[in-house]
């Protein structure tokens, strides 16, 4: 329809655009892509730019047909983000305008949002509505219950395996309060994958010696 779409495509080579090239598969490979590539993606596409990712998972058996689905989806998330974005400014001002005219808008400061005067709703002040939304104010009228611990003295309940062990469990003395919130076998486990995931990391750029 005679308008210029920016599109950028990117093709990631699987050897330097993914961190803990073990794990990566076709169900969770944007999830593993470098905090460089990511960082890039966001900076062009908040200049209106919209960047389609190619690699060896997304691809497909046919890769020219799915470069062309592709850019025809993007071209039509064109036209879906600014028919949407349109529409919804213009019913968000009318319904805000009607509101602040009869007097059941309120807006709040805070998160810069129109609201109904309900959200603002504060027993505790004298006009029955408070300055802010109830989302941005955290209630301080209503007090946690802490439930009741059935935890014997002496002893205390792993975060990770949830078992309840005596707290000799829990001590280390290479931390400054001489505790650890992981239990024994549990910190054993944990220590192991932080080393299998920084030996795979440095492997995978080439600087594991």
């Amino acid at each position: 329809d005679d308008k210029a779409r920016d599109i950028i495509i990117e093709y990631d080579g699987f050897e330097y655009h993914f961190n803990n090239l073990k794990e990566v598969d076709a169900g969770n490979w944007k999830y593993f892509l470098t905090d460089k590539d990511v960082e890039r993606e966001h900076v062009l596409e908040s200049y209106g730019y919209k960047t389609i990712r190619l690699n060896k998972f997304n691809l497909g058996d046919d890769p020219i047909q799915s470069i062309s689905d592709f850019i025809e989806n993007t071209l039509i998330e064109y036209e879906e983000d600014d028919d949407t974005l349109i529409k919804e400014v213009l019913d968000d001002t009318s319904k805000a305008h009607k509101g602040f005219l009869s007097r059941t808008f309120k807006h709040c400061k805070k998160c810069n949002q129109n609201k109904p005067k309900e959200a603002f709703a504060s027993p505790n002040t004298t006009s029955g509505y408070g300055r802010f939304c109830n989302t941005c104010v955290k209630p301080s009228t209503k007090k946690r219950r802490r439930k009741k611990s059935n935890i014997k003295a002496g002893h205390k309940k792993c975060p990770n395996c949830k078992n309840i062990l005596p707290e000799k469990e829990f001590l280390d003395s290479t931390t400054a309060s001489g505790k650890r919130r992981l239990c024994g076998a549990c910190k054993v486990i944990s220590d192991r994958k932080r080393r299998e995931s920084t030996e795979s990391y440095f492997k995978a750029i080439g600087k594991w010696r």
